[in-house]
């Protein structure tokens, strides 16, 4: 207990004698001066930040200047793809016109359908020839499907599983023998 009242004390008669204020205020005169506070904006960006910004800027523009040229070469495509396509169809739609007229394609005039003559048909020939009625020829073979899968995952997970279990047993036992000694 008195060595807290010599403490005490002490702090006391030591907090007197500290000056009072900021270190570094005092000056011989004790007077105080005006503070003047100055503001000295730096620039935003300095020359590397405006080099890495108008690097990204061409290659923004390089990248788009790219890309509007594939859709001017996309679209130049496309057009000269539709115009040969509207070229084929205006050819069909005259060999329509001239057939619905009665003008044959090759001069001579057209038949009606119900008049043409129908010469007998060998289905067996029209099967027997066509390459994808190949398979109706002869009699199926007999087919043996093998379906092969290993899950590799679910094995991995099962053996993990498998060693955990063992490793809980072998614990177990561990136990119950240090347990019974």
């Amino acid at each position: 207990m008195l060595s807290l009242l010599v403490f005490f004390f002490t702090c006391q008669f030591a907090g007197s004698t500290l000056p009072k204020g900021i270190v570094g205020d005092q000056y011989p005169s004790q007077q105080q001066l005006p503070v003047v506070v100055v503001h000295v904006p730096e620039p935003s960006s300095n020359a590397y930040d405006n080099q890495v910004v108008s690097d990204q800027l061409t290659q923004e523009s390089e990248s788009v200047a790219e890309v509007k040229a594939k859709t001017r070469g996309l679209a130049n495509f496309l057009n000269e793809s539709t115009q040969q396509f509207h070229a084929k169809i205006d050819v069909l739609l005259d060999f329509a016109r001239k057939e619905l007229q009665g003008q044959a394609l090759f001069g001579h005039p057209g038949s009606s359908f119900l008049a043409t003559k129908v010469l007998p048909v060998d289905a067996y020939k029209i099967r027997n020839s066509l390459y994808l009625s190949q398979v109706m020829r002869s009699p199926a073979q007999a087919a043996v499907n093998i379906v092969m899968k290993e899950n590799v995952g679910l094995m991995k997970t099962r053996a993990k599983f498998a060693g955990m279990q063992a490793k809980a047993r072998r614990l177990a036992s561990k136990f119950a023998a240090e347990r019974s000694e």
